[in-house]
C-alpha cells in the first residue's frame, strides 16, 4: 500500500508540473565579453527593458547589429535595452566615458525607461548630458530618463552613495540599497 500511495503522490505531482509548465515564447542575448546583467522592466504596450553593466574594456557589446557606446578605459558602463512584445530589439544604449553601476530600472505608461546607478568617476557622460560627481572620490547616484525610441530625455544627480559600497581590489562593490519607481502620472 505504502509503494502505491508513493508511486500516486509521484505520478499526481508529475502531471500537476505539467498542466502548469509554461514554455518559453523568446529569449535574446547581447554578445560581449564583461557582461552582468539583472533588472527587467516591462510596459503597458508588452515591451521588455533589460539592463546590467559591462566591465570589459577590451571588448565591445552588442545585441544583434546595434552596438552600444564604448566604456572608458577601466571603467564600469550601464547598459540597456528595449525588446518589443515579440522579442525584437527596438533599441539598446549605454552610459559612456565614467565609471557607473546599475542598480534599478523601471519603464512608465508612456514607453519611457529609468535607469538608476551610481557613478564613481568625476565626470560620467549619459547621452549628450555630463554629470559631475560632487562627492568625488565617493560614488554619487544618478537617475537617466530614456524615451521611447532609446534617446536620453535627461540625467541628474542624485544624492551621496557614499555609505552603500565597499571596495574590494579597488572595485566598488554596491550593497543592494535603492530602486526607482514609476506612478501612473509619469512620476
Amino acid at each position: 500500500m505504502r509503494i502505491f500511495f508513493t508511486i500516486f503522490i509521484f505520478l499526481t505531482g508529475a502531471l500537476y508540473s505539467i498542466t502548469l509548465a509554461q514554455s518559453w515564447q523568446w529569449g535574446r542575448a547581447s554578445s560581449g565579453a564583461g557582461m552582468d546583467a539583472w533588472p527587467v522592466a516591462t510596459d503597458q504596450s508588452g515591451n521588455v527593458y533589460v539592463a546590467g553593466i559591462h566591465s570589459d574594456t577590451n571588448s565591445l557589446v552588442s545585441f544583434g547589429s546595434v552596438q552600444v557606446p564604448e566604456v572608458g578605459l577601466g571603467s564600469y558602463q550601464c547598459i540597456i535595452a528595449k525588446y518589443n512584445p515579440n522579442g525584437a530589439l527596438l533599441w539598446a544604449n549605454a552610459t559612456q566615458n565614467g565609471n557607473t553601476y546599475l542598480m534599478s530600472i523601471a519603464a512608465d505608461q508612456n514607453s519611457n525607461v529609468y535607469l538608476f546607478g551610481t557613478f564613481k568617476s568625476m565626470n560620467v557622460q549619459i547621452g549628450s548630458y555630463t554629470l559631475t560627481n560632487t562627492v568625488y572620490p565617493n560614488p554619487q547616484y544618478f537617475l537617466a530618463k530614456y524615451d521611447n525610441g532609446g534617446n536620453v530625455s535627461w540625467a541628474v544627480n542624485a544624492g551621496n552613495a557614499q555609505g552603500n559600497f565597499v571596495a574590494v581590489n579597488s572595485t566598488f562593490i554596491i550593497l543592494g540599497t535603492g530602486g526607482v519607481a514609476t506612478d501612473q502620472s509619469g512620476n
